[in-house]
């Protein structure tokens, strides 16, 4: 059983069973996803090795793409 929630409008859907189709991490942020068969959840939530580089210039300021 979950709930949908939109606005003020809350759907009951005991006939649909949510399931993860693909999965992707970043690991480097802004770049291309790597698609992965599995993966940990840390304790933070965080997906492991999702984010884990990031791309900055010669001051350490990231750098947008």
């Amino acid at each position: 059983m979950f709930f949908i929630s939109f606005d003020k409008y809350t759907l009951l859907r005991t006939d649909v069973i949510p399931y993860v189709s693909r999965l992707f991490i970043y690991p480097i942020k802004s770049l291309d996803r790597v698609s992965v068969e599995s993966i940990n959840v840390l304790k933070s939530g965080a997906l492991e090795r999702d984010r884990e580089f990031a791309i900055v210039d010669k001051l350490g300021n990231l750098v947008q793409t």
